[in-house]
């Protein structure tokens, strides 16, 4: 995705051709979500899925929905641009284990502790962060946040539950 993007950047692909990518990296995502079975009944852990507001990059949480569930976990799936207000009611109704976010546009601004901040003060669960701002912009450590640099923070994470 960030190749295509500089791809499209510098002009080396016009932005039909990028919008076409970037449709079939969804389809085949769900694709492969319908083939999972569903998450054994013992050891599932509860993840909610969402993009915060002016966050419209979705991949990268589809692509989270697939590695919850492909490890055997539970989830719900918010999509993009999620209200902080629901995002709290659906929180204290679904009672995650996790909440799972990813920041990648920078229409959220180059304050990332400031966007996570305003997401943590809508949950009251331990939140997972990843996205391209996560690995360009320092993350302040804090209780409840684990930022997820890449994919591989992200799979272990997941079998190590």
């Amino acid at each position: 995705m960030k190749k295509l993007g500089l791809l499209w950047q510098s002009g080396a692909v016009d932005p039909a051709h990028e919008h076409f990518a970037c449709d079939l990296i969804p389809e085949r995502i769900i694709i492969e979500l319908n083939k999972v079975g569903q998450p054994p009944i013992l050891k599932t852990k509860k993840f909610l899925l969402f993009l915060p507001q002016a966050e419209m990059h979705e991949n990268g949480l589809l692509f989270a929905k697939y590695l919850v569930k492909s490890r055997g976990h539970e989830s719900l799936y918010l999509g993009l641009e999620t209200p902080y207000s629901d995002l709290k009611k659906v929180a204290d109704s679904y009672r995650p284990d996790f909440a799972f976010t990813v920041l990648t546009s920078l229409n959220l601004g180059k304050n990332i502790n400031k966007i996570i901040g305003k997401v943590m003060d809508h949950l009251n669960v331990p939140l997972l962060v990843t996205g391209s701002l996560i690995s360009e912009f320092d993350v302040l450590v804090q209780d409840r946040l684990t930022p997820l640099k890449n994919v591989r923070d992200m799979t272990d994470f997941l079998e190590y539950l």
